[in-house]
């Protein structure tokens, strides 16, 4: 090999080098603060979402309906599709739980902390032997989220779920 190739096969080597070193580096950042968020998601979960949450699902129990509050931490299945951290409010009206294949007949709020480090709103007004509506209803970051933020959210699909 001619001195003059060499010398440019190395040059473009330890470009290539220094760039995956660079990515290895930003992706090991990245993780970092994806995973100090979580940590801060679980914590706001604990000490605002859940009691704004039991708040609400108590009034409901004391005129005959019942609640529930699901938490799923950050999983990666086998196929590798990530699952989302995420806090549920789910409402059963005077206390109609469906069954488990019309467990999303429910109306729910849910909180789930996405990849970019925010907080993704779900609604649905879904009622039991009736339908209703179902999907985002905002992105906050995560000092955004109060317990007033969740009591918005919560009133306002119980407002659109049993007014029908």
């Amino acid at each position: 090999m001619k001195p003059s190739t060499q010398k440019h096969l190395t040059g473009i080597l330890n470009g290539f080098d220094a760039n995956q070193d660079a990515n290895k580096k930003e992706t090991a950042r990245r993780n970092d603060e994806h995973e100090a968020f979580l940590m801060q998601f679980a914590a706001k979960a604990k000490s605002v979402i859940r009691p704004a949450m039991e708040a609400v699902g108590e009034l409901l129990k004391t005129r005959g309906h019942d609640y529930e509050i699901r938490e799923r931490d950050e999983t990666r299945e086998d196929d590798g599709r990530q699952q989302n951290a995420l806090i549920e409010f789910r409402v059963y009206p005077k206390g109609q739980r469906p069954s488990y294949s019309d467990e999303h007949h429910c109306p729910h709020v849910t909180l789930a902390a996405d990849g970019k480090n925010k907080i993704q709103i779900y609604e649905s007004t879904m009622m039991p032997d009736r339908g209703g509506s179902a999907g985002g209803a905002g992105e906050y970051d995560l000092q955004e989220i109060t317990a007033a933020v969740v009591e918005k959210h919560i009133v306002t699909v119980l407002e659109k779920a049993f007014a029908g």
